[in-house]
Protein backbone atom coordinates (compact mmCIF):
# COMPACT_ATOMS: atom_id res chain seq x y z
CA UNK A 1 0.00 0.00 0.00
CA UNK A 2 1.08 3.54 -0.70
CA UNK A 3 1.85 5.99 2.66
CA UNK A 4 -1.77 7.64 2.26
CA UNK A 5 -4.45 7.15 4.26
CA UNK A 6 -7.62 5.61 2.65
CA UNK A 7 -9.87 8.49 1.10
CA UNK A 8 -7.50 11.35 2.03
CA UNK A 9 -6.32 12.58 -1.99
CA UNK A 10 -8.95 15.19 -3.66
CA UNK A 11 -6.67 14.43 -7.20
CA UNK A 12 -4.30 12.05 -8.60
CA UNK A 13 -2.58 13.01 -11.80
CA UNK A 14 -0.60 10.38 -14.22
CA UNK A 15 0.84 12.24 -16.84
CA UNK A 16 2.20 9.71 -18.96
CA UNK A 17 2.92 7.06 -16.52
CA UNK A 18 0.32 4.24 -16.79
CA UNK A 19 1.64 3.28 -20.02
CA UNK A 20 5.08 2.46 -18.22
CA UNK A 21 3.49 0.27 -15.32
CA UNK A 22 2.23 -2.97 -14.42
CA UNK A 23 3.93 -5.09 -17.28
CA UNK A 24 1.99 -8.15 -15.66
CA UNK A 25 -2.06 -7.87 -15.25
CA UNK A 26 -1.86 -8.05 -11.54
CA UNK A 27 0.40 -5.38 -10.97
CA UNK A 28 -1.59 -2.87 -12.82
CA UNK A 29 -4.55 -3.67 -11.70
CA UNK A 30 -3.22 -3.26 -7.63
CA UNK A 31 -2.10 0.06 -8.94
CA UNK A 32 -5.58 0.77 -9.73
CA UNK A 33 -7.46 -0.32 -6.84
CA UNK A 34 -4.43 1.51 -4.96
CA UNK A 35 -5.40 4.93 -6.79
CA UNK A 36 -9.34 4.53 -5.75
CA UNK A 37 -8.65 3.51 -2.65
CA UNK A 38 -6.37 6.67 -1.53
CA UNK A 39 -8.43 9.14 -3.69
CA UNK A 40 -11.64 10.61 -1.99
CA UNK A 41 -15.58 10.37 -3.00
CA UNK A 42 -15.41 12.37 -6.09
CA UNK A 43 -11.68 12.48 -5.86
CA UNK A 44 -10.50 13.17 -9.20
CA UNK A 45 -8.06 10.77 -10.93
CA UNK A 46 -6.55 12.54 -14.51
CA UNK A 47 -4.27 10.40 -17.31
CA UNK A 48 -2.69 11.57 -20.34
CA UNK A 49 -1.15 8.62 -21.84
CA UNK A 50 0.12 7.96 -25.27
CA UNK A 51 -2.36 6.75 -27.81
CA UNK A 52 -1.97 3.08 -29.27
CA UNK A 53 -1.78 4.39 -32.72
CA UNK A 54 0.60 6.62 -32.63
CA UNK A 55 4.47 6.50 -33.10
CA UNK A 56 4.84 8.15 -29.62
CA UNK A 57 3.62 5.12 -28.39
CA UNK A 58 4.36 1.93 -30.17
CA UNK A 59 7.95 3.32 -30.65
CA UNK A 60 9.09 3.50 -26.97
CA UNK A 61 9.78 0.37 -25.66
CA UNK A 62 9.23 0.95 -21.88
CA UNK A 63 5.91 1.36 -23.26
CA UNK A 64 3.89 -2.16 -21.34
CA UNK A 65 0.50 -1.20 -21.67
CA UNK A 66 -1.86 0.56 -24.25
CA UNK A 67 -5.32 2.00 -23.78
CA UNK A 68 -8.37 3.75 -25.05
CA UNK A 69 -11.40 5.35 -23.64
CA UNK A 70 -13.00 2.22 -23.47
CA UNK A 71 -10.36 1.19 -21.06
CA UNK A 72 -11.45 3.30 -18.53
CA UNK A 73 -15.05 2.98 -19.20
CA UNK A 74 -14.25 -0.70 -17.43
CA UNK A 75 -13.19 1.15 -14.24
CA UNK A 76 -17.48 2.43 -14.01
CA UNK A 77 -19.66 0.05 -11.93
CA UNK A 78 -22.77 1.53 -13.64
CA UNK A 79 -21.30 0.81 -17.00
CA UNK A 80 -20.10 -2.92 -15.60
CA UNK A 81 -23.96 -3.38 -14.29
CA UNK A 82 -25.06 -2.14 -17.43
CA UNK A 83 -23.24 -4.36 -19.75
CA UNK A 84 -23.90 -7.64 -17.77
CA UNK A 85 -27.49 -6.97 -18.06
CA UNK A 86 -27.61 -6.54 -21.52
CA UNK A 87 -24.81 -9.65 -21.91
CA UNK A 88 -22.16 -7.48 -23.40
CA UNK A 89 -18.97 -9.34 -23.76
CA UNK A 90 -16.41 -6.94 -21.79
CA UNK A 91 -14.53 -7.09 -19.22
CA UNK A 92 -16.00 -6.14 -15.52
CA UNK A 93 -13.06 -4.16 -14.52
CA UNK A 94 -14.68 -2.15 -11.91
CA UNK A 95 -16.71 -4.98 -10.23
CA UNK A 96 -13.35 -7.32 -10.49
CA UNK A 97 -11.38 -4.98 -8.98
CA UNK A 98 -14.08 -3.52 -6.33
CA UNK A 99 -13.52 0.16 -7.98
CA UNK A 100 -15.74 2.56 -9.25
CA UNK A 101 -14.69 5.34 -11.85
CA UNK A 102 -17.10 7.67 -13.16
CA UNK A 103 -15.49 9.39 -16.82
CA UNK A 104 -16.01 12.89 -16.87
CA UNK A 105 -14.16 14.15 -19.92
CA UNK A 106 -12.34 12.60 -22.74
CA UNK A 107 -9.80 14.79 -24.82
CA UNK A 108 -7.81 13.57 -27.59
CA UNK A 109 -4.51 15.47 -28.61
CA UNK A 110 -3.99 15.44 -32.24
CA UNK A 111 -0.76 14.87 -33.57
CA UNK A 112 1.20 18.41 -34.50
CA UNK A 113 0.86 17.91 -38.82
CA UNK A 114 -2.70 17.47 -38.17
CA UNK A 115 -3.28 20.03 -35.60
CA UNK A 116 -1.57 22.49 -37.82
CA UNK A 117 -3.95 20.79 -41.07
CA UNK A 118 -6.78 22.07 -38.35
CA UNK A 119 -5.50 25.33 -37.19
CA UNK A 120 -4.83 26.59 -40.87
CA UNK A 121 -8.72 25.32 -42.28
CA UNK A 122 -7.16 22.46 -44.19
CA UNK A 123 -9.75 20.36 -42.60
CA UNK A 124 -12.63 20.50 -40.35
CA UNK A 125 -12.68 19.32 -36.83
CA UNK A 126 -15.41 16.60 -37.94
CA UNK A 127 -13.52 15.40 -40.73
CA UNK A 128 -10.23 14.99 -38.52
CA UNK A 129 -12.40 12.65 -35.97
CA UNK A 130 -13.21 10.75 -38.86
CA UNK A 131 -9.87 10.28 -40.19
CA UNK A 132 -8.24 9.54 -36.53
CA UNK A 133 -10.91 6.58 -36.45
CA UNK A 134 -9.32 5.22 -39.55
CA UNK A 135 -5.50 5.87 -39.93
CA UNK A 136 -2.41 5.40 -37.63
CA UNK A 137 -0.86 8.87 -36.23
CA UNK A 138 -3.57 11.17 -36.02
CA UNK A 139 -4.04 11.03 -32.31
CA UNK A 140 -1.21 11.69 -30.15
CA UNK A 141 -2.11 11.26 -26.54
CA UNK A 142 -5.61 10.50 -24.39
CA UNK A 143 -6.45 12.35 -22.02
CA UNK A 144 -8.86 11.48 -19.10
CA UNK A 145 -10.92 12.66 -15.88
CA UNK A 146 -12.28 10.19 -13.67
CA UNK A 147 -14.24 11.03 -10.52
CA UNK A 148 -14.04 8.43 -7.87
CA UNK A 149 -17.70 6.95 -6.80
CA UNK A 150 -17.64 5.94 -3.50
CA UNK A 151 -20.68 4.60 -1.59
CA UNK A 152 -19.58 5.29 1.72
CA UNK A 153 -18.65 9.11 0.67
CA UNK A 154 -15.28 9.40 2.53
Amino acid sequence: PWPFETSSVSEIAATHVLEHLGEQRAIFFNIIKEIYRVLRHDGLFRVSVPHYMHRSYYSDPTHVRTFTSGTFEMLSKQKNEDWARRNVNVTMLALMLEVDFETMQVNYGYDPVWTERLRKGEISQEKLQEIATQQWGVIQELNIVMRARKADNQ
